[in-house]
């Protein structure tokens, strides 16, 4: 018995959530709403989409704006399930990451950093920044507790923290490890355990008359748990 076209949307809603809950593809929708054979929900944090079923093929759109509707994929209901969605798939983490403004990811890392570590964060900008033939990198300079020169790196799903050092003629760079592995995909749905982690290594390395000065200094506000 064929499927209807809410069970079949539904069964497509269920990967994409499967896809983002076991890390693979953790960018990709965590909540769904259906209506008039039609699947909604927002990829990347940034661009609402809409699956259609009509005349036993699914479309899929991304809305530009309210009154624009970009079709990026298209299969009949005849494909095999599970190329169906990884094709699917592989158009959003493709051809629909290419749409999105290349600040958007800068954007989201120094949001994502002030909302954890409040003002223990200061002068963020971006120092390099590099976009073309799909290709996408940039380093967002800050400084941590006023005390250490740091950038936050990306470079094609790649990234991670670093301490800075300019001893004059020479430049070090100190990247912090932990457990979370150094790309976009883990880290982006883990800010807060990433982020815990960060502020653990980098406390070990200030000293403690510093740090305790600074903490309890009236103008440092920190949403830190």
């Amino acid at each position: 018995m064929q499927p209807t076209n809410y069970e079949f949307l539904d069964k497509i809603a269920d990967v994409f959530l499967s896809q983002r809950a076991c890390g693979n593809n953790n960018e990709l929708i965590d909540t769904v709403s259906f209506y008039d054979n039609k699947m909604s929900s927002i990829v990347y944090d940034y661009y609402p989409f809409e699956v259609e079923i009509r005349d036993n093929n699914l479309y899929f759109f991304i809305i530009t704006n309210r009154s624009e509707k970009k079709m990026l994929f298209s299969s009949s209901l005849n494909t095999d399930f599970d190329k169906l969605c990884d094709s699917l798939i592989k158009c959003i983490t493709t051809d629909v990451k290419k749409q999105i403004p290349k600040k958007f990811l800068k954007a989201k890392v120094e949001t994502e950093m002030k909302k954890y570590f409040g003002s223990l964060v200061s002068d963020f900008n971006l120092i390099d920044a590099f976009y073309g033939n799909g290709h996408e990198e940039f380093s967002l300079g800050f400084k941590y507790c006023d005390y250490f020169d740091m950038r936050f790196n990306y470079g094609q799903g790649a990234c991670g923290c670093c301490i800075c050092y300019d001893w004059g003629d020479n430049y070090e760079a100190i990247l912090i490890k932990t457990s979370i592995d150094g790309w976009w995909e883990k880290i982006s749905i883990q800010w807060k355990k990433y982020f815990h982690e960060l502020k653990k290594e980098l406390d070990l390395r200030i000293p403690d008359d510093y740090l305790k000065e600074f903490y309890i200094n009236p103008n440092t506000e920190t949403n830190v748990v």
